[in-house]
Formats: structure tokens, C-alpha cells, sequence
């Protein structure tokens, strides 16, 4: 489980980011994010980044839309380390 200190990380991230979350369910995360048309072969490289981590399913980015579908082995959120890996990729990145 997420500790309560890797959730107000994880939400500030996302706020200094203008990543907003859609929709939540274990192992499944749609985001939106405000400036992905500014950084657009830059969030490509972030999901190409990602989607070679192994508790990382499928990542796909909906231009259309703005959202990213992220899908997951859930049971990742278990390991703080698997999580600060997510982050340490994601911090990589100036949106």
C-alpha cells in the first residue's frame, strides 16, 4: 500500500506537472495533462521510459484526448522502491 508521505509526493508531482488524474482503479490510471502539446516528443520518451519497466503493462497516449491510459500490476504498490522508480523516471522530465 501507498504510505501517506508517497501520496502527497505523488499528488505534487502531479500539480507541478498540470497532470490531473480521470480515473483510478488498481492497476488502471487515466491522467490528462494540460501541457502534453508543448512536450509532446518528450511525454513520448517518458511513456517509451516507462512502458520498459516490468510492473508496467501498457501505456498509451490518446492525442484526441490529452489522456495517458497507464495499466499496471497493482501489486507493484506494494514496493516503495517499484513506486520511487516511477517517480525518479517521471522527475526526468520538465512538463
Amino acid at each position: 500500500m501507498i504510505s501517506n508521505v508517497m501520496k502527497l509526493k505523488l499528488i505534487a508531482l502531479a500539480a507541478k506537472h498540470g497532470i490531473q488524474v480521470e480515473h483510478f482503479t488498481p492497476g488502471e490510471v487515466i491522467v490528462s495533462i494540460e501541457t502534453w502539446r508543448e512536450y509532446y516528443d518528450g511525454l513520448l520518451q517518458l511513456i517509451d521510459d516507462l512502458n520498459r519497466d516490468p510492473n508496467i503493462q501498457s501505456i498509451t497516449f490518446d492525442p484526441a484526448l490529452g489522456y495517458v491510459y497507464i495499466y499496471y500490476n497493482h501489486d507493484a504498490l506494494q514496493h516503495k522502491e517499484t513506486i520511487n522508480n516511477w517517480i525518479r523516471i517521471f522527475e526526468q522530465y520538465s512538463f
